[in-house]
């Protein structure tokens, strides 16, 4: 999945107070917007939330390890990974921002990305093999409230959402923070 390069993400982070992000681990764009995303924590007042799969989820996560052409050991390391970066970016020394990662059992049919008023909305494919995706990039609108509400719902309707820590994650799958 391609969500606006570097030279998007500026304008993306730029002013921004509230930064959502729902996806299954999104190891690319991750390691894309390290920067932007050390910068977003650096500033008080400033809240990150991430939500992703549940690693417990067993049916969920076995269709994932499918989806994303992987071994279910292998996309659950890729899960602990993506906790362990958020996780590990609010222990930061500069850290200020309001930093949550929260697992949800289910299964994602897309990407959203929501800077305050912007926002990112990446479609899944449902076909076995890698490749290029729908990515829609939006301000304000229908689409925007969608995913503002969508992103409510995954917190509030679904009894199996929990927030996480680097507690949370087994021993063994905790990598060192110093991929930031």
């Amino acid at each position: 999945m391609r969500v606006p390069s570097n030279s998007c993400a500026e304008p993306l982070f730029k002013d921004v107070t509230s930064v959502d992000l729902f996806f299954t681990y999104a190891r690319t764009w991750r390691k894309s917007h390290a920067f932007e995303l050390r910068k977003f924590v650096q500033m008080a007042g400033r809240t990150l939330r991430v939500i992703l799969p549940d690693p417990e989820g067993g049916a969920t996560i076995e269709e994932l390890a499918k989806r994303s052409s992987c071994s279910r050991d292998q996309l659950l390391e890729r899960l602990y990974e993506a906790t362990s970066h958020f996780l590990n970016l609010a222990l930061l020394p500069e850290a200020k921002a309001d930093v949550q990662v929260w697992y949800v059992p289910i299964l994602p049919l897309f990407s959203l990305f929501r800077f305050d008023k912007r926002g990112v909305l990446s479609l899944h494919t449902h076909r076995r093999v890698r490749r290029s995706v729908i990515t829609l990039l939006f301000e304000s609108g229908s689409l925007l409230e969608y995913c503002a509400s969508e992103f409510e719902a995954l917190l509030e309707q679904y009894s199996g959402a929990r927030r996480v820590s680097l507690d949370s994650i087994p021993l063994e799958h905790r990598p060192a923070p110093a991929d930031l």
